[in-house]
């Protein structure tokens, strides 16, 4: 069994990380707009989530995380049912990261167009 009871933890502390460096580097003066920001974020984001994996010597999601992290993303970015199935663990928590960190910046008042 995985051992990620804090995967959500590491999500958002993860996901606001980015977001508040991007604020930090005066990202104001590049437009924000998607999908540049939204990939490379993502690029950070999946170098966090396999970061994780390999810290917690598993690839493995419990069950009841793996269904939330998939309604996260759902709700959020439109990807298609199939594809949301095909998605590795791996992917799954670095989608939920990039969605932190999307916020960190809308809570700040970056608009992402």
């Amino acid at each position: 069994m995985a051992s990620n009871d804090n995967i959500e933890e590491y999500i958002k502390e993860k996901g606001r990380s980015i977001g508040r460096i991007l604020i930090a580097c005066k990202y104001d003066d590049i437009e924000l707009e998607f999908p540049s920001i939204e990939e490379e974020i993502y690029e950070v984001a999946i170098c966090y989530a396999r970061i994780y994996f390999f810290e917690t010597q598993s690839f493995l999601l419990k069950e009841e995380s793996e269904k939330r992290l998939k309604f996260l993303i759902q709700t959020r970015f439109d990807i298609k049912q199939r594809k949301l199935k095909k998605m590795s663990n791996v992917d799954l928590v670095a989608h939920c990261i990039k969605l932190e960190a999307i916020e960190e910046l809308e809570r700040a008042g970056l608009v992402i167009s």
